[in-house]
């Protein structure tokens, strides 16, 4: 394999484009920075643990993408623009926005909690399981089968868990702003119907994408709270590898609640690496045959909403066929590029890329001047990023939800900050008449004593 060929190259010209990005603009969090960063770890990573051989080609897709979402935030987030104009946040407006966002996500926390609860509850008694720890963990099998099978949930525990996003972004934001301890915790709460929708559906990647979203906006939020600065120290790299054994102990856990097995320490491991780090090897094999895949126009990228809007109806796993690997087992997760170069071909998709690049460009500027109501949108960039190995966070509309939620929420005191320094300015500016001519009563009342000099 020559140097022209290999995987290896394309993947070192992006990190060398996120380090380039990262010193042009002085931030990791930048949106031309951190698509580049966070893809070389997903690019590398596969390429060391996988037998699966890569073509340069696949890397090469994966990278004129990212590079495209780059351009197009350079445009918008140029440091002579941001810098300047950044501008403080405002502490009384942090305190009471913290105090409404943390309220709203511990009811949207409580709402996911009471839906999963019942849920659980009633799916105990209808399969006749006990109502005691194996059986509630025997319930994930049970009802994870009936969903591969075709069943679906019911409609108002659909509705209650979708409340766990808008609590999962705001408890993001809510970490990142606030210093207080007990308030920390409490922007954490969301995890607890997190888990217990997971462990009642024997669903891994629900919990791994609300963790994603929680994530996402306590970086943007970040960019908010120290206007536009971020340094990726030794902490930072420490929390990350801890959320991601978090995660990883999460994954093998579910599985086991939910009946699947597996063999001997050796084969353990090819099949854990197989299912977390799959996406490449099945990503080659669609790269490799994309001309015989059709336009869907949308569906792998925004299914929830073609499905709410009755466009297309929403099927398990996006009907993605399995890929065998050489290792043995199968994937279907074909990452979220799979799902925009389907949908708009690769021309589209880089269009796509670039525009959203430029948004989340736009969104960042905002942040670093201390805007609060640009940081779901740029914790919306974020997360579209973290998720794409496994497909298109836009697929769901609880995601939808909880940026909306957050975003709706911050504008909201935006504009009663707005309004309260409007009447302040205006309260100024009806004073100052008063003291002008109070000081020119003074002045003519001083002068006229003096030979030569009267009022005009």
């Amino acid at each position: 394999m020559t140097l022209a060929s290999s995987p290896w190259l394309p993947v070192a010209v992006l990190f060398a484009l996120s380090v380039a990005a990262r010193m042009l603009q002085g931030n990791w969090l930048a949106p031309s920075v951190f698509p580049s960063l966070v893809l070389s770890i997903y690019l590398a990573v596969p390429l060391v643990l996988l037998a699966d051989r890569i073509s340069a080609l696949t890397v090469w897709v994966i990278v004129l993408l990212v590079f495209f979402a780059q351009f197009g935030a350079m445009v918008t987030e140029m440091p002579q623009v941001v810098r300047p104009a950044r501008a403080n946040v405002g502490e009384s407006f942090c305190a009471v926005f913290l105090a409404r966002a943390l309220t709203v996500s511990l009811i949207s926390s409580s709402i996911a909690f009471m839906g999963a609860f019942i849920y659980a509850v009633s799916s105990l008694k209808q399969f006749d399981l006990s109502f005691s720890v194996e059986g509630f963990l025997g319930l994930g099998a049970v009802l994870y089968g009936i969903i591969v099978g075709g069943g679906g949930d019911p409609w108002w525990f659909r509705l209650t868990r979708m409340w766990i996003f808008p609590g999962a972004f705001l408890g993001g934001i809510c970490c990142a702003i606030t210093a207080s301890r007990s308030r920390k915790i409490l922007s954490f709460v969301w995890l607890i119907p997190v888990v217990l929708v997971g462990t009642t559906l024997g669903s891994r990647y629900g919990i791994t994408m609300a963790i994603a979203c929680w994530i996402s906006a306590y970086l943007a939020a970040k960019v908010s709270v120290n206007l536009g600065s971020f340094h990726l120290d030794r902490r930072a790299v420490v929390t990350a590898v801890l959320i991601f054994t978090a995660c990883t102990g999460m994954y093998v856990g579910i599985g086991i609640s939910r009946g699947h097995q597996f063999g001997d320490l050796e084969d353990y491991g090819v099949q854990l690496r197989c299912s977390l780090f799959g996406y490449l090897p099945v990503f080659e094999s669609f790269v490799q045959n994309e001309s015989t895949y059709k336009r869907s126009f949308g569906i792998y990228s925004l299914a929830g909403a073609f499905d709410v809007l009755g466009l297309s109806k929403r099927v398990s796993a996006l009907s993605y066929e399995p890929v065998m690997l050489d290792d043995g087992y199968s994937s279907n997760i074909f990452t979220a590029f799979r799902g925009l170069i389907q949908d708009f071909s690769l021309p589209g998709a880089l269009f796509l890329c670039m525009g959203g690049g430029w948004l989340a460009g736009s969104a960042y500027a905002n942040a670093s001047r201390g805007r609060m109501s640009s940081v779901p949108i740029l914790a919306g960039y974020y997360a579209f990023f973290l998720w794409s190995p496994i497909v298109s966070i836009f697929n769901y509309n609880s995601v939808w939800l909880g940026l909306f939620v957050a975003w709706w929420l911050a504008k909201q005191q935006e504009k009663t900050r707005s309004y309260v320094d409007g009447l302040r300015g205006l309260s100024s500016t009806q004073d100052e008449p008063a003291f002008n001519v109070a000081q020119q009563k003074s002045h003519v009342a001083g002068s006229a004593g003096m030979p030569g000099i009267g009022p005009w």
